[in-house]
């Protein structure tokens, strides 16, 4: 479905009823996240140095008079700064007003002409912003841009801005229980985007309808390390690399998140790594109509994660591509991926990938490699592996094409083949058996 935003017209229930048919994991996730947006931060406490500012009244005249520790207390309603707002460098709270479910009813509107919030290296933690929505900052410019900062961002929304946020030269925001719907940026991160050794602590967070013209239609990181936890990705969308999150020489640490109908396009994955070695604890990748992960000359570690029902396009893998890649993926589930034509679940090209106690059930393709095809020098490790039930033309369980991988200690039952190789097909290939 399509969602008109975070308006008056959309409430929660309604991410409930668009994840109703999502596997019961998903569907606790959502739960979890949308409560910890619900609690803790509907109820404002203004201190006793605040100043209330009404809608259509001056929020940079309200900071300029206030000093460490002060408030600035917004009213519901619509405020259009004609220029951007800094807080420069002071430890003050900004926060707005809720509804009965938790979501800002205080609008900070750029009507496309400003950078609406500006932070630099003077505002740190106790520089506050809460239950603010950021709407339509100029075409070229966030919502929110942070350099070498490190502000407190509490359930905020941002929306229609170019990107929603941007952190440069090593900012370290907190962002918790925020939502980034339909922001776009013709270059890389559409929801938020990471540079310059950034790494934002992103926690509880919504990204669900962001584009990006390049690469990271959710989050992209170019030379950044977050660490991103909780959180949603949904029918974001990007024209060469991560739709959901893109990794261009960064090391994220990502841990229960879930990436959920994003679309394809040239090396796009629902999390795409390129020259990176990210850690993904956790994580749910369904139904997106590319790879769940693709690899590019990367080296992440992938634990616990479950691969469902994703769609390998043309020449794709269903659930996870590697191209000259070495991932080490432990005790993760591939379940029901399907590929149009090479890996219903996986597709390994060249490198060495590591797959350690994990299943493929029920993956389909529909020319090789219903669950696995390796190619072209590929030397990939299977240790305790279980293929079942899996299905291709050739190569039910698992296709090789002059590779050499390795399999140990691993079950192979009910794989079918139209054509043969039920369980294996080797072409021009050496396999080792162990165990």
């Amino acid at each position: 479905r399509y969602w008109r935003g975070w308006s008056s017209d959309v409430c929660y229930s309604d991410l409930i009823e668009y994840a109703i048919h999502l596997p019961e994991v998903i569907m606790n996730l959502l739960v979890h996240a949308f409560t910890l947006l619900s609690i803790g931060i509907g109820s404002t406490v203004v201190r006793a140095d605040a100043i209330l500012v009404p809608p259509g009244g001056d929020i940079q005249s309200a900071i300029d008079s206030l000093g460490d520790g002060d408030t600035v207390q917004l009213q519901a309603g619509t405020y259009l700064p004609t220029s951007t707002i800094r807080t420069n460098g002071k430890a003050i709270t900004i926060v707005g007003v809720v509804d009965g479910q938790g979501r800002p009813l205080s609008v900070i509107d750029g009507q496309r002409n400003i950078q609406i919030i500006r932070c630099g290296a003077g505002d740190g933690p106790d520089t506050v912003f809460r239950n603010l929505e950021i709407r339509a900052s100029d075409a070229n410019a966030p919502g929110l841009l942070n350099i070498g900062a490190s502000p407190t961002i509490e359930n905020c929304a941002f929306e229609r801005c170019a990107p929603g946020m941007r952190n440069t030269q090593g900012s370290r925001p907190d962002v918790s229980g925020c939502r980034f719907f339909d922001n776009s940026n013709g270059g890389n991160g559409g929801g938020m985007h990471n540079i310059e050794g950034s790494a934002p602590n992103v926690t509880s967070c919504v990204f669900l309808e962001n584009l990006s013209g390049n690469a990271g239609g959710g989050i992209s990181n170019e030379g950044s390390s977050p660490t991103i936890r909780n959180s949603i990705f949904a029918e974001n969308r990007a024209f060469t690399g991560g739709a959901g999150l893109h990794n261009e020489e960064s090391d994220p640490f990502i841990e229960g998140c879930v990436f959920v109908r994003h679309a394809a396009g040239l090396d796009v994955g629902g999390v795409t790594n390129r020259n990176s070695a990210p850690t993904i604890v956790d994580c749910v990748f369904h139904q997106n109509d590319t790879p769940g992960v693709v690899n590019i000359s990367s080296n992440p570690t992938i634990t616990d994660c479950t691969f469902s029902e994703n769609f390998g396009p043309s020449t794709r893998g269903g659930g996870m591509e590697n191209w000259f890649s070495d991932p080490v993926v432990r005790n993760c589930v591939f379940v029901e991926n399907r590929a149009d034509a090479f890996g219903g679940a996986v597709k390994n090209f060249r490198g060495a990938p590591e797959f350690i106690d994990c299943t493929f059930t029920g993956n389909t393709a529909n020319y090789v490699g219903g669950a696995v095809f390796i190619e072209l020098g590929s030397s990939s490790t299977f240790n305790d592996c279980t293929f079942r039930d899996n299905s291709a033309e050739e190569g039910g369980g698992l296709y090789l094409f002059e590779s050499s991988p390795t399999l140990t200690n691993c079950t192979l039952s009910g794989n079918t083949a139209t054509q043969s190789g039920g369980g294996v097909y080797s072409d021009a290939s050496f396999l080792t058996l162990n165990g």
